[in-house]
């Protein structure tokens, strides 16, 4: 059994959930918050490996959008003009991918930020007082070191790891993207979200999507909240200087 996620109409998610439960595919939860954000109902199914996708999506009332998750991808040999079998992938480089980011934040990140403030003009923003107060940056990735970052600078965390602990990076990616966006702009604030990884070292989406569905009310709290969501989940092989 693997990850489904359905997006489904108001109105048709009995019927869709009648068709799936036929075909053995259950529920597991309904992303609330996200669900009345977006005006249509975004759930997390449990289904069996060799769910045929395309056909499943064609015959179930009211799917607007339908995906395995990143962990249970179409298979090359597979796909077909008819039909889209899902079922686990060769696990990706996991091992490469820690190394790149080991690398590229020991010996990349202080050598090369100035030329990338440059680039993107930050300089000439902090001259004329654009710092970044008042916005809240959702830092997507494996966690944020918190020893790292200003307690003035935490606006708060999310995660769904064991421990509890949105303010831990065990990988070093997320941290690299928080002295970023805080060096873009030093008087933002950072949201840690601590996604706990797959079987396959990929980010899981139900961890996404449960950080997006737990930050939503966050926001309707404060409606005047200016958020920017970062989403930079690495890339694998990248060193020193090449990094960026």
């Amino acid at each position: 059994m693997a990850s489904l996620f359905v997006q489904i109409q108001p109105g048709l998610v009995e019927r869709a959930l009648g068709t799936l439960n036929s075909k053995e595919i259950y529920p597991v939860k309904r992303y609330d918050n996200l669900s009345a954000l977006m005006g249509y109902d975004v759930w997390l199914f449990s289904a069996p490996a060799s769910t045929p996708i395309r056909p499943l999506a064609a015959t179930t009332p009211g799917v607007v959008y339908m995906e395995p998750d990143e962990e249970h991808n179409y298979a090359d040999d597979v796909i077909s003009p008819d039909q889209g079998y899902w079922r686990e992938v060769a696990p990706f480089g996991t091992e490469k991918m820690a190394l790149g980011q080991a690398l590229g934040w020991e010996y990349g990140y202080l050598s090369a930020l100035p030329d990338i403030m440059d680039m993107i003009g930050a300089p000439l923003a902090h001259r004329r007082g654009i710092l970044g107060h008042g916005v809240v940056v959702l830092v997507v990735d494996g966690g944020v070191d918190g020893a790292r970052i200003p307690d003035k600078n935490k606006f708060g965390g999310w995660t769904d790891a064991d421990d509890g602990d949105p303010w831990v990076d065990d990988f070093g990616h997320g941290t690299m993207v928080a002295l970023i966006v805080l060096a873009v702009a030093p008087e933002a604030s950072i949201y840690s979200v601590r996604l706990r990884p797959g079987p396959n070292g990929g980010i899981m989406k139900e961890s996404v999507l449960s950080a997006l569905d737990a930050f939503i009310p966050v926001v309707q709290a404060d409606p005047g909240l200016l958020v920017v969501m970062n989403n930079s989940w690495g890339t694998p092989g990248c060193i020193g200087e090449a990094y960026w």
